[in-house]
């Protein structure tokens, strides 16, 4: 993957690392659920599952573009510049101007993080605000242990939580009500 660094600009790397206002986060142990660093073909069924549903509904509705990590994101510039993977993320075909061949330079649509041992902190706490800072409009938390999606929607006041989903809970989703996914589908 290519990394960029103020200093040396882009270059090669195989670790996955998250930068936040200079300050270089390796990313820890991804864990089963995970697939930040793996090939399509390796990646676990959960990963495989949220691509191809909301790829479904994405294609069949001609909305915008996924993509899965390790891609980077960057969201604001200079000193305020933090360079961030979410595991899934979605780009409405309106915004694909942010989009170019080295990152994401803006805001997805969405942003999905799928829970480890090394990432819940961060994903819950860290993430979830420079999310709602930047203008993420929605964000999914995925707890592969408790088998739930968390979803997260944009306000003045930062992420919202606008609901828990488990079981043959169909998730709703602000961006996309005609989705239909079901976690126990997913896990």
């Amino acid at each position: 993957m290519l990394r960029y660094t103020a200093s040396s600009g882009y270059t090669q790397t195989d670790t996955a690392m998250e930068s936040t206002r200079s300050q270089g986060v390796i990313r820890g142990d991804a864990g089963r659920f995970h697939c930040v660093g793996r090939l399509p073909g390796e990646m676990s069924i959960t990963p495989l599952i949220f691509i191809s549903q909301i790829g479904t509904n994405e294609a069949k509705n001609r909305l915008g573009e996924i993509f899965y990590a390790p891609v980077d994101v960057v969201l604001g510039e200079d000193d305020a510049r933090e360079v961030v993977q979410p595991d899934l993320l979605f780009i409405s075909y309106e915004r694909c101007d942010i989009i170019t061949e080295q990152e994401i330079r803006g805001a997805p649509d969405l942003a999905v993080e799928i829970l480890s041992r090394g990432t819940e902190g961060r994903d819950r706490k860290y993430k979830k605000a420079l999310y709602g800072r930047y203008g993420v409009k929605e964000y999914w938390i995925v707890d592969p242990e408790a088998e739930t999606i968390e979803v997260y929607a944009s306000t003045e006041t930062g992420m919202q939580r606008t609901g828990v989903y488990g079981g043959s809970d169909a998730v709703v989703s602000p961006l996309w009500p005609k989705l239909k996914l079901v976690p126990e589908g997913v896990f």
